[in-house]
C-alpha cells in the first residue's frame, strides 16, 4: 500500500501527464466521439447528482454510454479540479463478467490515448493490469468482494460502480 505522499506524487504526475495528452489529436478525435454518445448530453446531471448523493443509479439504452462515461466523467472532473482540490481519487467498477471487464478497461484506455495498466485498469481472477497509478479499475464483482475482506473500508477507493446490476443475482 502507499503512503499518502507517494499517492499525491502519483496523481500530479497522472494530472500532468494528462493535460499533455488533451493536446494530441488523437485525443480530440476520440472526444469527439465520446461527444456523440447520448450520456455526455447528462453528464453535467450525472455528475452533480453523484456529488450530491451517497448512491445512485443511471439507467440509459444500450450503447449511450453508461459504463464507458460515466467512469470517466468522474476522472475528468478530478483531473480537471485537481488544482483547486488535490484529493486522492480511486474509481472501482465491477462488471459481471471478466470478459466485459477487460473490454471495458481497453476500450476506456483507447479512448483515453493510454495502455491499459495506466490510469485505467484491470483486475479479474488470476490477471491483473493495474499499476500505482491506476485511478479506474474494472474488475469483476468477485475481486471487489475479495478486496472488502482485506480491507472492509477499502480507504482509497472514493466511488464503486456496480455496472450492469441487472445481471446480478443472489447466488452470484
Amino acid at each position: 500500500m502507499l503512503t499518502l505522499a507517494e499517492l499525491e506524487r502519483d496523481d500530479k504526475k497522472i494530472v500532468e501527464k494528462f493535460d499533455v495528452r488533451v493536446k494530441d489529436e488523437r485525443y480530440s478525435k476520440m472526444l469527439q466521439t465520446r461527444k456523440n454518445l447520448p450520456a455526455w448530453n447528462m453528464k453535467k446531471d450525472i455528475l452533480n447528482t453523484i456529488n450530491q448523493s451517497q448512491v445512485v443509479v443511471v439507467s440509459g439504452e444500450t450503447g449511450c454510454g453508461k459504463s464507458t462515461q460515466v467512469p470517466q466523467f468522474i476522472l475528468d472532473e478530478w483531473i480537471s479540479n485537481y488544482s483547486k482540490d488535490s484529493r486522492h481519487i480511486e474509481i472501482v467498477c465491477t462488471q459481471p463478467r471478466r470478459i466485459s471487464a477487460i473490454g471495458v478497461a481497453e476500450r476506456v484506455a483507447d479512448e483515453r490515448i493510454e495502455n491499459v495498466g495506466n490510469t485505467v485498469g484491470y483486475q479479474i481472477r488470476l490477471e491483473s493490469k493495474v499499476s500505482s497509478s491506476t485511478r479506474l479499475t474494472f474488475c469483476t464483482t468477485g475481486i471487489l468482494l475479495r478486496r472488502l475482506e482485506g480491507e472492509p473500508t477499502l480507504p482509497n477507493v472514493t466511488h464503486i460502480i456496480v455496472d450492469e446490476v441487472h445481471e446480478r443475482s443472489e447466488e452470484r
